[in-house]
């Protein structure tokens, strides 16, 4: 069974304890964040293999990422301090319905700060998956470290899922962060987004259209639909599956949540990508749809899904 990789920012989540404007907001919770340390936490307490690839600052809040990471499985082999840069911070704040908006203060931060160079001696196998997303695409040296890492899976026959997850305050301009995303959608062989996405990606004005149009760049596009569940396009095949009704407290790692089901649920099934039915895939939407659902029920998506993971015997 291969293992799952993801390549990235690991920061901390300041989530007010209430609801409203960061300018309102009085008490705040230190959570542990960044999408693709979130992704392989997921995949861990679900019962999978993962390991992060990334840079922290060595600082109080680097250190309590590491041992998080530590704490649920995640192989931190190619977790690196920098005494140079400090650790990313995200301020969070959440609207009534649950859904989030970020101010972030990492310019530079530790993250950004990753070389080729520290993680040339990761050896791949066809049967690994890596997860990448736009945020580390953003500044060198950790663009061109995503992109050598990106090189060597793919030519190791490997399964690569770009999630986006756009944050557009972190780019000089939109132009230069659509450039960027096709100049990375090359590699991926998934591509996971959100309606939003799918929509900037591709430049039409209708969920329908942009699938059109992202459908012929990978192999498999799935495309997140908040409430009304999720949607998967192989070739000219589509799948629809609809999510269930929870009480939303927080989204900001539901959708980390549902990439971490997915590759999880890929991991386990231990063959190519290619060999995997549409039957099949309707049973990994359906875990995947429920996983994000049960993140967006508590304040710390990966806390949450531990939880119910432990309850049923992982």
């Amino acid at each position: 069974m291969g293992r799952v990789y993801t390549i990235g920012e690991a920061l901390i989540d300041f989530v007010p304890e209430e609801r409203g404007s960061l300018k309102e907001a009085v008490h705040f919770e230190k959570k542990f964040g960044g999408a693709p340390a979130n992704v392989a936490m997921i995949v861990s307490v679900l019962g999978g293999d993962a390991a992060f690839i990334g840079k922290v600052g060595e600082d109080p809040f680097g250190e309590f990422l590491k041992s998080k990471m530590e704490e649920y499985n995640v192989d931190t082999s190619f977790v690196f301090f920098s005494k140079e840069a400090k650790t990313s911070l995200a301020f969070v704040s959440l609207d009534e319905e649950g859904d989030r908006d970020f101010i972030f203060y990492r310019n530079p931060s530790a993250d950004m700060e990753l070389r080729k160079e520290e993680i040339a001696e990761i050896e791949f196998k066809k049967e690994d998956f890596l997860c990448f997303g736009s945020f580390a695409l953003a500044k060198a040296p950790l663009k061109e470290a995503v992109k050598k890492i990106l090189e060597n899976i793919k030519q190791a026959g490997g399964t690569v899922l770009f999630d986006p997850n756009i944050r557009e305050d972190i780019w000089k301009n939109k132009e230069e962060l659509k450039n960027t995303l096709q100049e990375f959608l090359v590699y991926a062989d998934i591509l996971k987004a959100s309606e939003e996405e799918v929509l900037f990606l591709s430049g039409e004005k209708t969920v329908s259209e942009a699938v059109k149009v992202l459908k012929d760049k990978v192999s498999h596009l799935l495309v997140t639909l908040g409430k009304e569940g999720s949607l998967l396009i192989k070739g000219e095949k589509e799948i629809r599956r609809k999510g269930k009704e929870v009480n939303v407290v927080d989204t900001t790692g539901a959708g980390d949540a549902f990439v971490g089901a997915v590759l999880y649920q890929l991991q386990k099934k231990d063959r190519d990508l290619s060999l995997i039915s549409l039957d099949e895939w309707e049973n990994v939407l359906d875990y995947a749809n429920k996983t994000a659902g049960i993140a967006a029920t508590r304040k710390g998506a990966v806390e949450a899904v531990k939880e119910v993971a432990e309850r049923n015997g992982h």
